[in-house]
């Protein structure tokens, strides 16, 4: 008898063209002040490596063990016009080196009664090098200027319970307890960025109503980093008047989700959903007191909540037309009491319309299928913005040949250019201002996929690699 333990073994690198060059410009007008004009020119190579194990047991154990390394190098140039004086010139040097290992086990056992229980720990540790250089014209700009190495700990241990009860009810629910702790060493000084551990439930609720009926409730919870990058004390110019800083105490959020749906004839879905993130965090303007800048930081609220109903509707026109409809509306809500000698208190009702559609041209010589989704949302709030609507149209067309082995892949994304909010207003505490921003993420790919007799792709998990990198 053949052994059905399973040993897997998986590599995955990523890596970007050092030499590629992106460019921005921007116009600055200080009203009876000055006219400056802006160029910046960012740069960088990065590259990701990730190497995986795992053991698949015959009688439920599982065991893995996932190490990732990450480095990135960037490089900003910027230069500021002054309409009456010498120009200005800031470059910074900046690279990130990152080292994760993650470890974990599991295993499953059945118990009486139909029972099933599953238990595990698992266990992280990274470690990352934060560095940056800035000069202003050709000197030292210390506030630019930092080198950091932070340590990354998180142990946990979960239990889980899974259970049928006759043909109509069954039930999941788990229980993780989780430690995670973060130092930083700076020049010798060390700091702790957060120690805490906390339990985090879940559980899963079904309930056939009828043959055609299915009531479903879910709770969840979950915890979210900042990324290294963002808890360093970084100073990046965005223009004559705007800046990034990092911000050392930002700390990770929980978050908790509920959902009742309930589903008729397999098909209609209706839900309602609530969403509570105490410690929240995004990113949020200010001005600075003490000279005029616009200062861009990540910022922990003291909660966000969101709660709303919505419907999700498919039907068929024949054999021509296969589509999907979404409708939902929520009720948004953010708040922080200190916040750079302002508080807010926002809320906004918003609504979403969403529609996937695909279309069969033809089924056989040739087979094609033309794939059109598009979504609008009417705007959110976020912090002190007031975020304006949004929407987007992609569409892809697939031929589909040779006996269904070959599929090309025409895909547009982003059509309209318009799924960023057309305008991000703040009018709060005497603070008012309005950004339009234009960001052009329009994309045509064409992709070609063969398949090999019976082949069947498997499924690996993505690396993640929310944490890694620096954003502008």
């Amino acid at each position: 008898m053949k052994s059905k333990d399973r040993l897997s073994l998986s590599y995955t690198g990523r890596f970007y063209d050092p030499d590629k060059v992106s460019r921005r410009g921007a116009l600055t007008e200080f009203v009876d002040i000055r006219r400056v004009e802006t160029e910046l020119e960012l740069s960088g190579a990065s590259n990701l490596h990730n190497a995986r194990m795992d053991y698949i047991g015959h009688k439920g154990f599982r065991a893995g063990m996932d190490y990732t390394f990450y480095k990135n190098d960037d490089k900003q140039h910027l230069v500021n016009d002054f309409e009456k004086e010498e120009e200005q010139t800031i470059s910074t040097l900046s690279s990130q080196q990152v080292q994760r290992v993650d470890l974990y086990m599991n295993d499953s056992r059945k118990l009486k009664k139909e029972w099933m229980l599953d238990y595990g720990v698992d266990a992280s540790f990274s470690d990352t090098r934060n560095e940056s250089g800035q000069s202003i014209n050709g000197g030292n700009a210390p506030e630019g200027t930092f080198r950091l190495k932070q340590k990354d700990y998180s142990m946990g241990a979960f239990a889980s319970f899974t259970k049928q009860f006759g043909k109509k009810v069954s039930l999941n629910a788990s229980l993780s307890l989780q430690y995670y702790k973060a130092s930083v060493d700076s020049a010798g000084k060390k700091k702790t960025l957060w120690n805490r551990a906390g339990l985090f439930p879940q559980l899963n609720f079904t309930y056939k109503v009828a043959p055609s009926g299915m009531l479903m409730f879910s709770f969840s919870s979950d915890k979210t980093y900042p990324s290294y990058w963002d808890v360093t004390p970084q100073e990046s110019p965005i223009n004559s008047y705007s800046v990034i800083l990092g911000n050392p105490s930002l700390k990770p959020y929980r978050s908790y989700s509920g959902q009742l749906i309930y589903i008729l004839k397999q098909k209609y879905t209706i839900l309602a959903f609530c969403d509570y993130v105490p410690d929240y965090f995004a990113q949020l303007p200010y001005q600075n007191t003490s000279e005029l800048k616009n200062v861009f930081r990540y910022e922990n609220m003291d909660y966000q909540l969101q709660f709303g109903v919505g419907v999700i509707v498919p039907f068929r026109v024949g054999e021509f037309w296969n589509s999907q409809v979404t409708l939902s509306g929520q009720r948004m809500q953010e708040k922080l009491d200190h916040f750079h000698d302002l508080s807010f208190h926002n809320e906004k009702y918003t609504g979403q319309f969403k529609m996937d559609n695909t279309f069969t041209l033809s089924k056989s010589r040739p087979n094609l299928k033309l794939d059109l989704n598009g979504y609008f949302v009417t705007g959110a709030v976020q912090g002190i913005y007031d975020l304006g609507h949004l929407y987007d149209v992609s569409s892809a067309l697939k031929w589909q040949f040779a006996d269904d082995r070959a599929t090309l892949i025409l895909k547009c994304n982003n059509i309209f250019r318009s799924n960023m909010p057309h305008t991000m207003e703040i009018n709060q505490s005497g603070q008012y201002s309005r950004l339009w921003k234009l960001d052009d993420q329009r994309c045509v790919t064409v992709s070609f996929v063969w398949k090999f007799g019976g082949y069947k792709k498997k499924q690996h998990e993505a690396v993640d690699a929310s944490r890694f990198g620096k954003s502008m």
